[in-house]
């Protein structure tokens, strides 16, 4: 089972910060993001980008809500089946 990490909040320097370490914590796990966000700061969203696709795992986003601006934007990244 993959390990859930949330992204239920702005996308500012404080998530991205949580989420950087979720993913260093999830390291040996496939993992699923769970988003709900109404976007944020463009800049530390790539900071977010970037860390997600070096994940080396198995990764799937799943929209628990609404994925507005930024959060859209994260979507284009994550593997599709």
């Amino acid at each position: 089972m993959a390990k859930e990490i949330l992204l239920y909040t702005s996308i500012n320097s404080y998530s991205v910060a949580d989420f950087i370490t979720a993913l260093e914590d999830a390291k040996n796990s496939d993992i699923c993001i769970r988003m709900n966000t109404p976007g944020g700061s463009v800049y530390d969203g790539y900071g977010a980008i970037a860390k997600f696709k070096e994940f080396p795992n198995d990764k799937t986003i799943k929209v628990d809500g609404r994925a507005d601006s930024f959060g859209a934007f994260f979507l284009c990244f994550c593997p599709q089946d």
